[in-house]
């Protein structure tokens, strides 16, 4: 069959080859305009003619296959028009690249922002030109002014609404290459954000526009370089997928505020990195203050600031996660690193909070919770400095509703100096907490009045139990060791959620069996991070920190999959980047790791 390639000016392709010992270069792939529920197959190429031993789709929709062994991208196209990123890895023995390229499904207008040809030349001159569910493409650029700040309060440059079977697509040419001011988006519905660099972040407010709340809204891919992303006021059925946001934020990642409704939200596979904030306000990596129906998936929390002057404004500092305002709150399947306060604080206001299958490792002040009926399980804490502060895994929801189960808690420090008891108490008020292992268990700090308490095993290296490392890596649990028999601990290898799919919608909350690691898209966001620096006011903020600098164990550049995988200081198993050929499979169980280095 034909396709119908999308003419342009420039190459639309994002080609993010990390540093190794040489980048393999996929040829452009121009953007492609296929029908709807219509077969296609595109065929890749590498400039250097060579055959890799493996290809790998990174980033793309479910219904897009990519061949292992030749590359061949395949699928069938849904009934709904919209504008997608197709990235695609390739390995070698000696290297790897990535390319990135824009697959458009359905027959809709595509309008290119350069001002010529008819096409417009800002965001407010591509409203009039638009129809439902088109296409607006945007050039990389820097782009200023009323005409390209996306503001639904004053009305002055707003994107036309789509409908259900046709997405309005806001897509950057290259992602993270356009970077726009703002989006404060307000009422309108059916429309899709992609690929966005945003100044000073993106906010989805459900307010009423065209007598029409905030719906169907999908963010993919953007980053905020200040403000982080949000959504608030009754905004529902929204989507924040692949995005990822650090600098000066209140919240870096934020859901509504007091009393407000917002429902059926979706934050899957974002990175934040909080590096200061300003406000006043109480702020947190992650904060929910206000909604119901929530959803944090393979989310990660990392390399907060250390310098207490970062967040000196803010009247409270909560950390990884903080929850307040509303119901049915679920982090699966995330990781929260380098924080230095705490991995969650939740509130009274809250009910029905669920964290499960997560890591939290080297984190400031452990947790509180007072939020009746929330439950911790399956988790990895580590390294988790609790003196002088009275949140030490404790339940102060004066209804005994809070609980640890199937949880490692490994190297908590607490020297009870803070006046009074929780600085002591280990699972303080929290008798429904079953079958956690706890080592070391420190002389200055005692457990709560718990049932099925593992003691005495070192879950890292397995002693004096049966031997076996149980904690290599911080995200896996090693087979056969006693953690793994034990059931407690988190392994997080594979995605949570199908590709692009809201609160509902088939798969949305599936684990699936496409590899979480290499972490999609993590050169660009190191890349991105790395070159952020704040110096005002007496604080000064360097990027190139944590994941975003240095090398990792085995001399090659640092990137966020390496610098999570190798926390314990063993280097990351080779297949993760270097995946065997896909035509000679090996069913032959691993052998024994040799060389680990257990702490």
């Amino acid at each position: 069959m034909k396709f119908k390639p999308v003419f342009c000016i420039f190459v639309f392709a994002c080609l993010i080859n990390s540093e190794n010992s040489y980048a393999l270069i996929i040829n452009t792939i121009l953007p492609q305009q296929i029908a709807k529920n219509t077969n296609f197959s595109i065929q890749p190429v590498l400039s250097t003619g060579e055959t890799p031993a493996r290809w790998v789709k990174m980033l793309g929709p479910d219904w897009v296959n990519v061949s292992q062994a030749s590359g061949t991208i395949s699928g069938l196209t849904p009934d709904t028009g919209e504008a997608h990123y197709i990235q695609i890895k390739a390995f070698s023995a000696g290297g790897y690249g990535t390319m990135t390229f824009i697959l458009i499904v359905g027959s809709q207008n595509i309008f290119r922002m350069n001002g010529q040809d008819g096409n417009p030349a800002s965001i407010q001159a591509a409203y009039s030109l638009m129809s439902a569910g088109d296409i607006l493409i945007i050039p990389d650029g820097t782009y200023e002014g009323i005409e390209n700040t996306i503001n639904g309060s004053t009305g002055d440059c707003v994107v036309k609404n789509g409908n259900a079977g046709n997405y309005t697509t806001v897509i950057a040419e290259n992602p993270n290459s356009a970077n726009l001011p703002r989006v404060y988006h307000k009422g309108g519905e059916y429309i899709a954000y992609k690929g966005l660099e945003l100044a000073t972040g993106l906010t989805i407010d459900g307010d009423l526009r065209f007598n029409i709340r905030s719906n169907h809204i999908k963010v993919m891919m953007c980053g905020a370089m200040s403000g982080g992303f949000g959504a608030q006021y009754g905004a529902t059925d929204i989507l924040f997928e692949d995005c990822f946001a650090y600098g000066n934020s209140r919240a870096v990642f934020r859901i509504g505020s007091t009393g407000n409704n917002s429902d059926r939200i979706i934050f899957r596979r974002c990175v934040a990195r909080h590096d200061l904030s300003t406000s006043s306000e109480p702020t947190a990596t992650f904060m929910h203050y206000g909604g119901q129906n929530i959803l944090f998936q393979n989310c990660i929390a990392i390399d907060q600031a250390t310098d207490p002057e970062n967040f000196a404004a803010a009247y409270d500092v909560y950390g990884a996660w903080e929850t307040k305002n509303g119901y049915n709150i679920f982090v699966k399947d995330s990781i929260a690193l380098n924080i230095v306060h705490n991995f969650h604080y939740g509130d009274t206001s809250t009910d029905n909070v669920r964290f499960s299958n997560c890591v939290f490792w080297s984190v400031g002040t452990a947790n509180t919770s007072l939020a009746p009926n929330t439950v911790y399980d399956r988790l990895t804490i580590g390294n988790v400095n609790a003196q002088n502060t009275e949140n030490t895994f404790t339940d102060r929801s004066g209804s005994t509703s809070v609980y640890f189960t199937n949880s490692i808690f490994h190297d908590i420090e607490g020297t009870g100096t803070e006046t009074g008891y929780r600085s002591k108490t280990i699972l303080y008020l929290a008798p429904e907490s079953s079958n956690n292992l706890f080592n070391p268990v420190q002389a200055d700090l005692t457990i709560g009045d718990t049932t099925e308490i593992i003691t005495g095993i070192d879950p890292v290296d397995g002693n004096p139990g049966n031997g076996v490392a149980g904690i290599l890596y911080p995200v896996k649990i090693e087979p056969a060791s006693d953690c793994d028999t034990r059931g407690v601990g988190a392994t997080i290898l594979y995605r949570r959620g199908s590709h692009g799919a809201l609160w509902g919608e088939q798969g949305y909350d599936e684990l699936t069996g496409d590899s979480l690691w290499p972490w999609p898209n993590e050169d660009q966001i190191r890349e991105k991070m790395a070159a952020y620096n704040y110096n005002q006011d007496g604080i000064v903020v360097t990027g190139a920190r944590g994941f975003a600098a240095g090398n990792s164990l085995d001399g090659t550049p640092q990137t966020l999959t390496k610098y999570i995988w190798e926390r314990l200081g063993n280097i990351i198993p080779p297949e993760i980047y270097t995946p065997p050929p896909s035509n000679a499979p090996d069913a032959t169980p691993p052998a024994v790791p040799t060389g680990i280095n257990v702490h």
